[in-house]
């Protein structure tokens, strides 16, 4: 007998497949609890406009409440303790604020000039109040700056009552000018002669004078009037909580929160990822290559093993109209002792995959979760394949990288292509010292004469001028071919490699393709370590099953044929295989093929319910309703609660006018799941017959 929780847990995963691959049918906006809108506030000042912009697309508290926690997150200084120190501080000035600064106006305190400037840079240093003959009411906070903030060693920041009433205003030395601080004399005064109004300023309160016509001090502009430089200064404060902020998280949050538990997506981690496709000439197919590096890796100790130990899940979907292509998941765990962790780990770790792809325009969604911390780092990126199934000539993704190998016994893995063996990471960095290549294939297509390729490398910032071209030919014999070149040595800056693909004789521009990279001014860096599976050759009916399977879910079914024929041909001892060949031709109604491959599952037990299953289906559509009873009997007696063979079991009493049993069986498959609607109006039907 089959295991009964197996089979439970089996009809569950099936379950959540097809639940998350429905459409998402729109929902109409509830209202924003009080509770949402007061943290809007809260955090008005220090919010960016993409988070601000995504908060508002959520529907229901739970993500919000999901969203809020990854927001202070990734603002959170000290990581991995249970305080947020910013979080914290920020409270209390969005509170200080609310009670202190209110007083002169209607509006609660946080939405003042001077409530904002607090919640922004928190309390001053020294705070100058003026209130003297001559002068309106005069607040000047004083403040020391952080450089990589864009902010002066020290500045100030000055408010003043517009015509002695109301709220303290922000005062701007361009906008508002010193005339607007004083209110005797003005008349005496020309206001655009910025010497006579500094002047008499100065007469009044010298720390006044000088604030006027700058908000940094020991900078006095020509002839006293006042510069850009404060404006710029004030703008700088305002964007000084929401600069070096990375979003990415925000930008993917409305879709990663329907993979992962929403309780854990705070965790999300940040990652740099690359996706190339190339073409392996040993099986004229075309194949996606994908890296992840996340920017942050925990680890856990198992004191079992007595080593450091993280495990990451990849997750990969191919998606073309709403609809899954392909999909799969695989575990890397790895398990360190504290030397290798100090020294390998150190380096960062890339997580690869690498799988067959059909042609068409895809949204590639890849999805990382490491056990420990339930960290994770999501990636979605469009994929068009449709230049790589050209008959014309064609680039495939050219690559950067650190090493390019030759490899003798050729094995089918990730960044593993036409006998090259290729060292890359996704962040595309590289030492002064460290040697550079560039890697690329051609496919000249139906084309019959000599190909040309130009590799344009470019320096990106105008001060360092760089530009070097290589060429490269394609002889007319060759088809396809696969060129790398060392780069001579390169200054630090920021590069960019184009590839320009033409005829000899016609100079017609095929394909192009660009990738940026960058020179650190270190002299070595230190790359990642990669993860990746290997397949040797002899597996490689896998490849022919998964384009199978993906020629299938896009209903091309004459291409899912051919590569069913071919996967099933190369004879491997895979279940898997056989049962899906077998679904797909009871699909397209080719049923003599169904019984020549079935007999591969007859001789193992684990699979004889499969055989017996898709046996009788097949003799049902056959219309041999007695031999589908016989094998869906058998089936039955294997595992008694699957709704496919009480269903299919139902329908051929029928068919043999046994309406006393199709009522009995039909009826133990709905009390198994209640809502099969179908199932529901035959029952109904033959009783009332």
């Amino acid at each position: 007998m089959i295991n009964k929780k197996r089979f439970f847990i089996v009809y569950s995963i099936l379950t959540i497949f097809l639940v998350f691959g429905i459409c998402e049918i729109l929902k109409g906006e509830t209202p924003l609890k009080l509770k949402y809108k007061k943290w809007l506030n809260l955090v008005e000042y220090i919010i960016t406009p993409i988070e601000k912009e995504i908060y508002s697309k959520i529907t229901n508290d739970r993500d919000r409440d999901a969203f809020i926690k990854i927001f202070w997150k990734h603002r959170d200084p000290t990581n991995g303790t249970p305080e947020n120190e910013f979080k914290e501080n920020h409270i209390k000035r969005f509170d200080y604020a609310n009670r202190y600064l209110k007083y002169g106006t209607p509006k609660p305190g946080w939405r003042t000039d001077r409530g904002k400037i607090y919640i922004i840079l928190g309390a001053p240093m020294e705070r100058n109040i003026i209130d003297e003959n001559g002068l309106y009411p005069i607040e000047i906070w004083e403040y020391f700056g952080k450089k990589k903030k864009q902010l002066p060693v020290a500045f100030r920041v000055v408010f003043y009552k517009r015509h002695g009433i109301g709220e303290y205003k922000l005062y701007s030395p361009v906008i508002d000018g010193p005339a607007s601080l004083m209110h005797t004399e003005i008349g005496q005064i020309d206001e655009t002669n910025y010497i006579q109004l500094y002047n008499k300023l100065n007469e009044l309160n010298t720390t006044v004078a000088n604030a006027s016509i700058s908000l940094i001090p020991g900078k006095t502009p020509y002839n006293y009037q006042p510069s850009l430089e404060s404006n710029l200064l004030l703008a700088n404060i305002f964007e000084y909580p929401i600069r070096n902020i990375n979003i990415s998280y925000a930008r993917d949050f409305m879709k990663f929160k329907g993979m992962v538990d929403v309780s854990s997506s705070i965790n999300y981690i940040e990652s740099h990822n690359d996706v190339y496709i190339f073409k392996e000439p040993t099986l004229n197919l075309n194949f996606i290559h994908i890296m992840i590096l996340p920017k942050k890796i925990s680890v856990d100790y198992s004191e079992e093993k007595n080593k450091y130990y993280l495990n990451y899940e990849l997750s990969v979907s191919l998606k073309k109209d709403g609809c899954t292509v392909y999909q799969n998941s695989k575990n890397f765990p790895f398990y360190y002792s504290e030397k290798e962790l100090k020294t390998k780990l150190s380096r960062g770790l890339a997580i690869t995959d690498y799988f067959p792809i059909i042609e068409g325009k895809f949204e590639l969604n890849v999805l990382i979760q490491n056990s420990v911390n339930k960290e994770f780092s999501y990636f979605q990126k469009k994929i068009d394949t449709n230049d790589s199934f050209s008959s014309l000539p064609h680039l495939y993704s050219p690559v950067i990288a650190s090493k390019i190998e030759k490899v003798r016994e050729h094995v089918f893995s990730s960044f593993n292509t036409s006998n090259y063996k290729i060292y890359t990471s996704p962040k595309r960095e590289f030492g002064l010292k460290d040697d550079i290549y560039i890697f690329f294939c051609v496919d000249r297509g139906e084309y019959n004469k000599k190909i040309l390729c130009r590799a344009d490398i470019k320096s990106k910032e105008s001060y360092k001028k760089y530009s070097k071209q290589y060429s490269f030919i394609l002889p007319e014999k060759e088809r396809y071919m696969c060129f790398t070149k060392k780069l001579d040595k390169l200054e630090s800056a920021y590069y960019e490699l184009n590839l320009v693909l033409s005829g000899e004789e016609d100079s017609i521009i095929y394909s192009a393709k660009k990738k940026d990279f960058t020179v650190s001014p270190a002299s070595h860096l230190a790359y990642p370590m990669v993860a990746k599976r290997t397949i040797l050759g002899k597996n490689s009916f896998i490849f022919y099953y998964i384009l199978a399977k993906e020629y299938e879910n896009s209903k091309n079914y004459d291409k899912a044929l051919y590569n069913y024929k071919k996967a099933y041909n190369l004879k491997p001892p895979f279940p898997e295989l056989i049962k899906d060949y077998a679904n797909f031709l009871l699909k397209v109604k080719k049923y003599n093929e169904v019984f020549k491959i079935i007999d591969g599952l007859k001789n193992s037990e684990k699979e004889l319910f499969y055989f017996y299953l898709y046996k009788g289906r097949t003799y049902y559509y056959t219309k041999d309703y007695r031999k589908a009873v016989e094998h869906l009997y058998k089936a039955n007696n294997i595992y008694d609660s699957d709704i496919s063979v009480l269903n299919y079991l139902g329908l051929s009493f029928i068919k043999l006018n046994k309406i006393k049993k199709a009522i009995e069986v039909l009826s133990a498959s709905l009390s198994i799941r209640p809502d099969q609607n179908e199932i529901i109006k035959i029952l109904q039907s033959i009783k009332r017959d």
